[in-house]
C-alpha cells in the first residue's frame, strides 16, 4: 500500500468507528472520539504495525475500539480509552497525568489499568501473573478495564498470523487460559468462541483444520434436518404471529475438539455440538418471564420432554447474565438442545451486559474478583496455583442452604467444597453433610438445585487424602495451607519426641530406620511420629534394629516407570525468539511424563536451566500454564532429525471382551509393529474391558500407524493416545 492508501484506510476506519452507533454523530460525542482519535494517532505518529502490510499503528487502536463499540456495546468514554490504550505504554512524551489532563481520570484510570507491567516486582512474580493481578484489583474499581483488555487480545488475535512462532503459542495460551474464560465470565459468548478459535488454530493448526473439516461437513450432512427441526420448532411454539424465531448457536471448534480427544467421543454423540435458540421478541408489559415458560407449555405440550432436562435460568440467571430455559425435546428421531429466551435475553447471551455494566446480575463478577483476591493476599501461593486462581468457572449450578439462600457452585464442585464455600472453618471441621436429607460422603458431587446441609464436628482433624474430595483448586488450596500448618506443628512435636527416644544416634544414620519405618525422609519420621502414626515403641524397635539398612543399601534398581526420558548430550541453544531445534539426542532434554511427546507431534519446550530443556505437546494443560507465565523460557520445537531412540507412550484401549484378546493385542505391536511393550494392564467385566498399554514408539507416524491396526482387531472399540 502507498502511504496515501493508507492514509485513506486510516479515515475509512474511523468512519466505520462512528457507524457503529448513531449516538456517536451526535457533535458533542463526535468531538470527544475525534479528540482522543488525533491524540492518538499524533503519539503514535511513526509507529507501525507488527505484519507485511506495515500499517500505521493507529489501525489498532481504532480495530479496539470498533470492537468496543460494535461488538460489546460501550458508549464513548470507553471508546476513547480504546484509542488512547497504548499510548502510555508506547509512547514516551504520554503519561498517566497528561491523559487526567486532556481526558479526565476516569479514562486515564482505564488506560493505565489495561497497560502492561513491564518491571519486575519484588517477588518476582512472571510478568503474567502480576498483570492479571493488577487487572483484578482494577475490576474493583472500574470493571470496563477487563472489557478492553480482552478487546485488545481480540484484535492482536486477528492479526498476528505474521508474529514469530513462539510469539503466536505464547499469546494464544494466554488467550485460552485466562481471556476465554474470563470473557465467558462477562457474557462474552461470541467473543470467547472466537478467542478459542483463533487460539486453537495458532497453536494446533493442524488439529483446528481437521475438526473444522469435520464439524462442518458433519453439519452440511444435518442441514436439512436442521432446517426441518428449526421449522418443527417454530410450529410448536406458535409462529404464527411473527414474535419467534429459531437461531443455531454452536460449541467453539476448541470446546468440541477437547470433547472429541480428551472424552474420546465421535460428533454425533455430543449431544449439544449446537443448540436450538428460540427467541422471543419482548412485548411491552409483559412478564418475558411468562412470555417463555408460555413458549415452554406450547412446545412441551406437542414435542417430547428429555426426563429431568429442564433448567431454569430465568428465576435464577447464571453469573454471567445467561437467562434461558434449557430442554431436551425429541426432533425427527434425535434428541436436541433448546434454549428459550427473548430478544434481550438472547442479546446478553452473545454479547453480555458490556452497554449495561451495572446491571444487578454483573455484580456477580465483583463477588467473583473479591474472593479471588482474598486469596491472593496470602503469600503462600505458588505462580501455578495464583493462576488456577484467575480462571472463572465456566459453568456453574445453583445450591441451597438449610434457610434457602441460593450458592453458585462450579459444576463438578463436592459437598466438601460447599463446606469451604461457606466459610473455611466448616470444611476444615466437616464431618458429614445431608442432600435433600439423606447422608452422603465428603466427595459426593453436587447437582442443581440441591439443598444441603453441613454437620461440623470441631474434633475433626482434616486428613491428606481429602484432597480428592475436593474439586475447587482455591479450596485445595486453603485445605493443603492449613495441612501445611500442622504438618509443621507436628513435625516439631515428632523431632522432640524422637530427641527423646534415640541414644545418642546421629541423625546422619537414620537411612536404616527410614527404611524400616517406610519413610524417605526425616521429616517424615517426624511427622508420623507427631501424628501418632508411628508409635514410640515402633521407632524405638527400628533404632535397636539396623537390618534395614543393609536391604535398603543392597536393593533397588531402577523404577518400573521413571518420571521422565533422558537422551545423551549434545550442544544446546536456545533463543526464546526463535524455534527449538532438537537435532538429535542430548542428555539436557528432557520429554515430560505429563504428555509423553514423541518426535513429529506438535510441541514446545521450557528452559529449566541452562542444562535443561522439558519437551512438552502444545496441547498440554502444563505447557499452556508455561507458555503464560514464563514466556520468555519458552519456544516452540522443530524436529530435525529421526531418532534411532523411542518414545514412552501409554495407549488407552476398551471393548469387547473374549478370548484370545490379548494374543491378537500382542501380536500386532510385538510381531507386526516390532515395538517394544512395557507394561499391559487390562481389567473386565461384563464382557466388556479396559486397558493401558505403556509401550516405546520412534515417532508420531509409527504411533498412529499402531492405533490404525489396533482398531481393526476384532471387538477393540476404542484405541486413543492416553
Amino acid at each position: 500500500m502507498t502511504p496515501q492508501e493508507k492514509d485513506q484506510y486510516v479515515k475509512r476506519m474511523f468512519n466505520e468507528l462512528i457507524e457503529c452507533k448513531e449516538s456517536f454523530k451526535k457533535p458533542e460525542n463526535l468531538r470527544l472520539i475525534e479528540k482522543a482519535f488525533k491524540f492518538a494517532e499524533h503519539a503514535h505518529s511513526g509507529q507501525v504495525r507488527k505484519g507485511g502490510d506495515k500499517l500505521p499503528y493507529i489501525v489498532h487502536p481504532l480495530s479496539v475500539a470498533k470492537i468496543i463499540a460494535k461488538e460489546m456495546g460501550f458508549g464513548v468514554t470507553m471508546v476513547q480509552a480504546a484509542l488512547l490504550h497504548d499510548t502510555v505504554e508506547d509512547c514516551e512524551d504520554v503519561t498517566v497525568d497528561t491523559l487526567t489532563q486532556h481526558f479526565g481520570p476516569v479514562v486515564s484510570f482505564l488506560v493505565e489499568n489495561v497497560t502492561k507491567i513491564t518491571y519486575k516486582t519484588d517477588n518476582q512474580l512472571p510478568e503474567q501473573v502480576e498483570t492479571f493481578k493488577q487487572l483484578l484489583t482494577a475490576m474493583l474499581h472500574d470493571r470496563r478495564v477487563a472489557y478492553l483488555k480482552i478487546a485488545d487480545r481480540v484484535d492482536n488475535l486477528r492479526t498476528m498470523w505474521d508474529m514469530q512462532e513462539n510469539m503466536k503459542i505464547i499469546k494464544s495460551a494466554e488467550s485460552l487460559d485466562l481471556y476465554a474464560p474470563l470473557s465467558h465470565l462477562l457474557g462474552l459468548f461470541d467473543i470467547k468462541c472466537e478467542i478459542e478459535n483463533l487460539s486453537f488454530e495458532y497453536r494446533e493448526p493442524d488439529e483446528f483444520n481437521k475438526i473444522k473439516e469435520q464439524v462442518d461437513f458433519y453439519l452440511k450432512n444435518k442441514s436439512e434436518k436442521i432446517e426441518s427441526d428449526k421449522f418443527q420448532l417454530l410450529k410448536a411454539s406458535g409462529f404464527s404471529n411473527g414474535r419467534i424465531h429459531v437461531e443455531t448457536v454452536q460449541k467453539s471448534y476448541y470446546k468440541i475438539w477437547r470433547m472429541v480427544s480428551k472424552r474420546n467421543l465421535k460428533l454425533e454423540h455430543i449431544h449439544n455440538l449446537f443448540s436450538y435458540r428460540i427467541v422471543i421478541d419482548e412485548e411491552f408489559g409483559v412478564n418475558p418471564k411468562k412470555q417463555c415458560f408460555n413458549t415452554y407449555v406450547d412446545i412441551t405440550d406437542k414435542l417430547h420432554l428429555g426426563p429431568k432436562s429442564m433448567k431454569d435460568w430465568i428465576t435464577q440467571p447464571k453469573s454471567n447474565g445467561f437467562s434461558s430455559i434449557v430442554l431436551d425435546v425429541y426432533l425427527n428421531g434425535e434428541w436436541g438442545e433448546i434454549q428459550i429466551m427473548t430478544d434481550k435475553m438472547h442479546q446478553i447471551a452473545k454479547s453480555g451486559f458490556a452497554d449495561n455494566y451495572n446491571n444487578d446480575h454483573q455484580r456477580n463478577t465483583d463477588v467473583w474478583v473479591r474472593e479471588t483476591i482474598e486469596e491472593l493476599l496470602n503469600s503462600q501461593l505458588s505462580d501455578s496455583e495464583i493462576m488456577d486462581l484467575l480462571r472463572p468457572n465456566e459453568r456453574e449450578i445453583n445450591i441451597f442452604t438449610p434457610k434457602g439462600q441460593i450458592v453458585r457452585m462450579p459444576k463438578g464442585a463436592t459437598v466438601l467444597d460447599f463446606a469451604f464455600k461457606i466459610h473455611t472453618e466448616l470444611g476444615i471441621h466437616f464431618k458429614a453433610a445431608e442432600i435433600n436429607g439423606r447422608l452422603v460422603p465428603a466427595d459426593f458431587r453436587l447437582r442443581e438445585a440441591d439443598s444441603v446441609l453441613i454437620i461440623k464436628d470441631d474434633n475433626v482433624t482434616p486428613q491428606p487424602d481429602w484432597t480428592k474430595s475436593l474439586f475447587m483448586k482455591k479450596n485445595i488450596n486453603k485445605l493443603q495451607r492449613h495441612l501445611a500448618m500442622r504438618r509443621a506443628e507436628l513435625i516439631k512435636t515428632g523431632h522432640e519426641m524422637f530427641d527423646n527416644l534415640h541414644s545418642g544416634m546421629p541423625e546422619k544414620d537414620l537411612k536404616p530406620v527410614l527404611e524400616q519405618l517406610d519413610c524417605e525422609t526425616d521429616d517424615e519420621l517426624f511427622y508420623k511420629l507427631g501424628f501418632g502414626i508411628l508409635s514410640a515403641e515402633a521407632v524405638s524397635k527400628a533404632l535397636r534394629n539396623r537390618r534395614g539398612f543393609w536391604v535398603g543399601l543392597l536393593g533397588g534398581g531402577t523404577k518400573a516407570h521413571e518420571p521422565l526420558i533422558k537422551f545423551d548430550e549434545n550442544k544446546i541453544e536456545f533463543n526464546p525468539r526463535a524455534v527449538f531445534r532438537i537435532t538429535g539426542p542430548s542428555d539436557k532434554i528432557v520429554f515430560s511424563q505429563c504428555c509423553r511427546p514423541v518426535q513429529g507431534d506438535t510441541a514446545m519446550v521450557y528452559m529449566v536451566s541452562e542444562n535443561e530443556f522439558h519437551v512438552h505437546k502444545r496441547n498440554c494443560e502444563q505447557a499452556m500454564k508455561l507458555n503464560t507465565m514464563y514466556k520468555p523460557r519458552t519456544a516452540p520445537v522443530v524436529w530435525e532429525e529421526v531418532f534411532t531412540g523411542e518414545f514412552g507412550t501409554i495407549l488407552e484401549i476398551e471393548g469387547h471382551d473374549r478370548r484370545n484378546l490379548v494374543l491378537d493385542i500382542v501380536k500386532v505391536i510385538s510381531s507386526e509393529m516390532n515395538l517394544n511393550m512395557i507394561h499391559l494392564d487390562i481389567s473386565a467385566s461384563q464382557q466388556l474391558f479396559t486397558g493401558k498399554i505403556h509401550l516405546n514408539v520412534r515417532n508420531r507416524k509409527n504411533l498412529e500407524n499402531l492405533i490404525s491396526r489396533m482398531k481393526k482387531i476384532r471387538d477393540i472399540r476404542s484405541v486413543m493416545r492416553h
